[in-house]
């Protein structure tokens, strides 16, 4: 105790947190994790005996169904959360049952779209959150889909400047990576370019900045895939037909059959809509 406590807090302060009897600074408590060598995710998964959060289960159950098309789990889930919100008018479990239809409708090539009343409950939830935290980043990446044009580049550069900072944090900077390549997706839009199509830069600039590392190398196979859909809808067809297929046959040579279907699926959409 008197070696984790020097140079920080009194061995009593400590001991005191230790019980619960003393609160303790964020300032104070990452030195003392510093010390045990322990990130805050992993304090955080030891605190609750080896297991994931509610939070954390409940994304990549949805995640993996997603991932492995495995349509009758994502209806479980949307099960369980109506009713949380049904008994309890949990509104994460209304803003969680529209990200689950989100994944079921792109699974089975249906519009991407859910009732009105549902999407203002939606944006309603992102706007009046002053500070966003994970659950609001992970929603936020699952749904943007969902949203007006406008209302993304919003939130978007708002999901940006809160998370910024974090990006030391795996599963953040992994989460704020992943909504700025959706932007850029988005920017760009399915069947005709978007006005926004000139955010593009900017938002990749957002992704730069985010120093995307060397051993990365998914998220660096993705982003060719987005850089060959911007070329295709800047009129640079075949250059941008070379790298978005070099993108899905790398994904085909590393056993990710699924993901690789979904951007062929996609890559084949646009296609269809350029001239």
């Amino acid at each position: 105790m008197a070696e984790l406590a020097k140079g920080i807090v009194s061995v009593s302060f400590l001991s005191k947190f230790e019980r619960g009897e003393s609160e303790i600074s964020l300032t104070h408590f990452h030195k003392i994790l510093e010390k045990m060598a322990l990130s805050f995710e992993e304090f955080f998964f030891i605190h609750n005996q080896y297991f994931q959060d509610d939070l954390e289960l409940f994304f990549n159950s949805a995640d993996d169904a997603y991932h492995s098309r495995d349509l009758g789990t994502l209806s479980e889930l949307k099960v369980a959360e109506k009713r949380k919100w049904e008994q309890f008018g949990l509104e994460t479990a209304r803003c969680n049952l529209a990200m689950l239809e989100v994944f079921e409708r792109i699974l089975q090539e249906q519009e991407t779209k859910v009732a009105q009343e549902d999407l203002d409950f939606l944006c309603d939830y992102f706007f009046k959150v002053e500070v966003w935290g994970y659950y609001e980043l992970r929603l936020y990446n699952s749904t943007l889909l969902l949203l007006p044009p406008e209302l993304v580049v919003t939130l978007t550069k708002t999901a940006y400047e809160n998370s910024y900072r974090f990006k030391g944090f795996p599963k953040y900077y992994k989460t704020t990576v992943s909504i700025l390549m959706n932007t850029l997706i988005y920017s760009m839009g399915g069947q005709h370019s978007h006005p926004y199509i000139d955010h593009y830069e900017t938002f990749k600039s957002y992704l730069m900045s985010m120093e995307i590392k060397e051993e990365d190398l998914y998220i660096k196979n993705q982003l060719m895939f987005i850089e060959g859909i911007y070329e295709i809808k800047t009129g640079n067809k075949e250059r941008g037909i070379e790298l978005a297929t070099s993108a899905f046959r790398t994904l085909e040579k590393l056993d990710a059959p699924n993901i690789a279907h979904g951007i062929k699926t996609y890559l084949n959409f646009v296609l269809k809509y350029t001239k």
